[in-house]
């Protein structure tokens, strides 16, 4: 019986024998350095996209622009294939404009606003940021009030389905545009490259997680959409939303 003790054969030991690297990495791991590393390196790589995603956003920017002072200038972030834009809050907001025939002109320079989030304004010297504030501003700076036909009751119904759809059901398409639909055909249409789908797509479903509607599957966040909507078919059907009068909500 021999009494010379074997090493342990581990990950760093090779049909050539020993290797530094291999050698390195299993004490790291033995030590607990190599999760710390891993988690360094997850930081550094989501601060790289980071970084290229603004890049290719700033690349596009066009010169600043004359317009008179009563004019809204909006900013967004590009047209879409089908639509003036791919994002719902976009939509909203030039919606306002329109119903209210405030004159506004579109900034497409993928410029940020303020707090970080497009879209955002320009009015009266003042930049004003999220599609909610800019409109809740105008109406003050505007003197609009689309909302005087609505009853204190209905005024507060509608201001609860306007926040289940900005801060619940918008979600749920975030995760299903950069989750579960693959071919990401809107933004391909929209001539989105695939460096910016691949940031894109990593941050809006890291978003999307933090949230809490990424968390779940295909079938719940079905199932979840379909009461949101159900809900809010039922609250547009009711007779003081069926007449033809405009409303911010």
């Amino acid at each position: 019986m021999s009494l010379v003790k074997k090493k342990p054969r581990g990950p760093y030991i090779s049909a050539g024998g020993v290797t530094d690297t291999g050698k390195r990495m299993f004490e790291m791991n033995n030590t607990g350095t190599l999760p710390v590393l891993l988690a360094l390196a997850a930081i550094l790589l989501t601060s790289i996209l980071f970084v290229i995603l603004k890049f290719c956003r700033n690349s596009k920017r066009v010169p600043a622009q004359t317009v008179p002072e009563d004019v809204v200038l909006l900013h967004h972030c590009g047209q879409g294939p089908h639509a003036p834009s791919l994002s719902p809050f976009i939509l909203k907001l030039e919606t306002f404009l329109r119903v209210t025939q405030t004159p506004y002109q579109i900034i497409r320079d993928y410029k940020m606003g303020p707090k970080g989030k497009v879209p955002w304004i320009e009015y009266s010297g003042t930049n004003m940021c999220d599609s909610q504030l800019c409109m809740e501003y105008l109406k003050i700076k505007l003197n609009l009030d689309l909302d005087d036909h609505l009853s204190v009751k209905e005024k507060a119904i509608s201001t609860a389905f306007q926040r289940m759809v900005d801060e619940h059901t918008y979600w749920v398409m975030v995760h299903w545009r950069w989750d579960f639909d693959r071919e990401k055909i809107c933004f391909k249409q929209a001539n989105w490259g695939s460096l910016a789908l691949t940031v894109s797509a990593y941050l809006q479903r890291r978003a999307a997680w933090t949230q809490g509607v990424g968390r779940h599957n295909k079938e719940e966040l079905l199932e979840i959409v379909r009461k949101d909507f159900s809900a809010l078919s039922d609250f547009l059907a009711k007779d003081h939303l069926a007449e033809a009068t405009n409303s911010s909500h």
